[in-house]
């Protein structure tokens, strides 16, 4: 699908193969990439505060994209599920 969020807030979250933890992290949508010749028809360019982080903590590449920022909801939510909620920062 060949789909743009708008730009502004954006939340990234992932919830861990153990399904006992999910992995947040608030940012920006800053803008597009295009790839000619790649699967990926909109590279979304993002902002958030410490890529290095993200990457030495993500625990894949796939991430749920949701606008706005969501970490105090899926703090709730995570009280509901008994998930510890990891926010990267």
């Amino acid at each position: 699908i060949d789909a743009r969020l708008p730009f502004g807030a954006i939340t990234l979250a992932k919830l861990d193969p153990t399904f006992e933890r999910i992995t947040v992290v608030e940012g920006s949508l800053e803008g597009y990439a295009q790839y000619p010749g790649s699967d990926c028809l909109n590279g979304a360019v993002l902002k958030i505060p410490n890529g290095r982080s993200l990457m030495a903590r993500a625990s894949s590449h796939h991430y749920l994209l949701m606008t706005g920022h969501q970490l105090a909801d899926i703090d709730l939510i995570g009280k509901v599920f008994g998930l510890r909620v990891e926010s990267i920062d």
